[in-house]
Formats: structure tokens, C-alpha cells, sequence
């Protein structure tokens, strides 16, 4: 008793010690979104995680609404720092303006209400299936949920767990594989339809029928909104309006992928190396559809 006690009291003290932390961003916007359209303009962003060791310097970008980009590059060239810096997780220099409205504007609860975020460890927590779905929705409905769920492809795995919707699931998904983690992640941004999207993608470690149902899926939800993908996958590229090529957190190229291909730059370079031999089966992605 006496070690569960003293084991107790030592998690108690890193508990107490985390919610003794101030959050690096400041919530100090007074401003409600209403009606965004989802155009986005980077300007003279400036960022380091570290002092001397810029990320970003004077990065400029403009998103249209509606516009689906991809972002490429090497580890470290800024691609998930840019997705963070976006959903205001960090202070930055410069400026972020959504429909030209700075984001520093608006109060964080108003402004992460317009994004969907799905990123590459999606994190699930004890309880139901449905429960996970609705965490992003709290006073959804059950109907929501499973509309959610069958636009991500995930309601048929769903359906074919024991009790269904009110399986229940160990913290962190335990209970199932990393690819039906991806799609009730995916369905959670079905459900509470984001207006901007930012995607940092990932299908690694996942046989390739579920690869194949998150792409789907992936390109189901690209459709009418402004979306920012991370991009693993040559199938997602494909799919997207631009490409943007990062490098030390500058941007070297930019277009379609076909464009980019013709000019035998950088984007190129990195297509042969990562991209070349990704490609589904197309007929996977057939009988999904059928």
C-alpha cells in the first residue's frame, strides 16, 4: 500500500506540475468568425522553436478559398511547423489573416471552430467509438455520427465490431489497428464540417485496402473547402489544385504536378525518390466505389 501511495503521489506532482504551465499563446482576440469563406495569407511570417534557428523568415503564401494545396518537402523543411503555426499552437512573428481578418483577432475557441485537423498520431480516448467520433461535436446527434462515419468509410468497420457504435475502446485505440484509427479521425472532421482543413497525412504501417478507404475518404473531404495536406502520398497529390515544394522553410517551387514533373526540379527529385512507386491499385479504389 504504502509504494501505491508514494507512486501516487509522484504522478500526482507531474499532473499538478503540468497544470501549473502558462500556454505560450495568448487568447487575447475579441472577434467572432461569421460566414468565413476560408481565403488564407501568410505574410512575413517569422518562427523559431528555438532562438538563432529560424524555421520561417518573411514565408509569404496566399490560399484562395477553396483551394486545395499539397505541401512537399525533405524532414525538416517546415511542412508540420507551418499546419502548427495555422492552427495558432504557437506565438510567431508576422502576419496570419483568414478572409484578411489577422487570426490574433479572433478568440481561439471562434477561430479553431473553422478549422478540421487531422494529423498523423490521431489520438483516441476510453470510451465508445461514438463518443470519439463526437468529440469534436459534442451535442451531435447519434444520426450525425453515423452520417459522419459512413462519409469516411468507417461505418462498415464500425457495424462489424461487437455493439457497433458503442464499442468500446482502450486509450489510444488499442483495440484497433492504426488504419480504423485514421478513419474515425477522419469521420470526426466529417462531423463537425470544417470550412479550412489542414491535413498532415498519414497511411504508413496500414495494409493497403485501408489505404485505399482513407483515400477515398480523403478525397471525399478535399471537395469544397480550403485544404492544406502534408503529403505522403502520391495519390493525394495528385488530387490537389497546387503544390507547394518547401525547403528551409522557404518555398522553391510551386504548381501541378505535371508542371513541376516537365521542369525536373526539386519537386521531381523528391517525386522519384518518395513518390514514384506509391501509387494504389486503382481497382481497389474501384470496388469502393462500387
Amino acid at each position: 500500500f504504502y509504494q501505491q501511495v508514494q507512486a501516487g503521489m509522484a504522478a500526482a506532482e507531474r499532473i499538478f506540475s503540468l497544470m501549473d504551465v502558462e500556454a505560450n499563446v495568448k487568447d487575447l482576440g475579441t472577434k467572432e468568425i461569421h460566414s468565413p469563406k476560408g481565403d488564407i495569407t501568410i505574410k512575413n511570417l517569422n518562427f523559431s522553436y528555438e532562438e538563432r534557428v529560424p524555421i520561417f523568415q518573411d514565408f509569404n503564401l496566399h490560399i484562395k478559398a477553396g483551394e486545395r494545396i499539397a505541401i512537399v518537402g525533405h524532414t525538416g523543411a517546415g511542412k508540420s511547423s507551418l499546419i502548427s503555426l495555422i492552427s495558432r499552437f504557437y506565438e510567431y512573428q508576422g502576419e496570419i489573416l483568414i478572409d484578411g481578418v489577422d487570426i490574433k483577432e479572433y478568440t481561439l475557441k471562434s477561430y479553431r471552430s473553422l478549422l478540421g485537423l487531422v494529423v498523423q498520431e490521431s489520438f483516441l480516448f476510453s470510451g465508445t467509438i461514438e463518443s470519439n467520433i463526437r468529440y469534436g461535436m459534442k451535442d451531435a446527434s447519434t444520426e450525425d455520427v453515423v452520417k459522419a462515419a459512413k462519409m469516411a468509410n468507417a461505418f462498415e468497420f464500425i457495424e462489424n465490431m461487437p455493439k457497433g457504435m458503442n464499442f468500446e475502446v482502450l486509450e489510444g485505440g488499442k483495440k484497433l489497428s492504426q488504419g480504423q484509427k485514421q478513419l474515425i479521425s477522419l469521420a470526426r472532421v466529417f462531423l463537425i464540417d470544417p470550412k479550412i482543413l489542414l491535413f498532415d497525412e498519414a497511411t504508413a504501417s496500414i495494409d493497403a485496402y485501408s489505404e485505399a478507404l482513407i483515400q477515398d475518404a480523403i478525397e471525399r473531404i478535399l471537395k469544397n473547402r480550403t485544404s492544406i495536406v502534408v503529403a505522403h502520398r502520391l495519390t493525394t497529390i495528385q488530387r490537389v489544385d497546387r503544390i507547394i515544394v518547401l525547403d528551409n522553410g522557404e518555398i522553391i517551387e510551386e504548381g501541378s504536378h505535371d508542371d513541376l514533373m516537365l521542369k525536373r526540379g526539386a519537386y521531381a527529385s523528391i517525386y522519384d525518390k518518395y513518390f514514384s512507386f506509391q501509387e494504389i491499385d486503382p481497382s481497389l479504389l474501384d470496388a469502393i466505389e462500387d
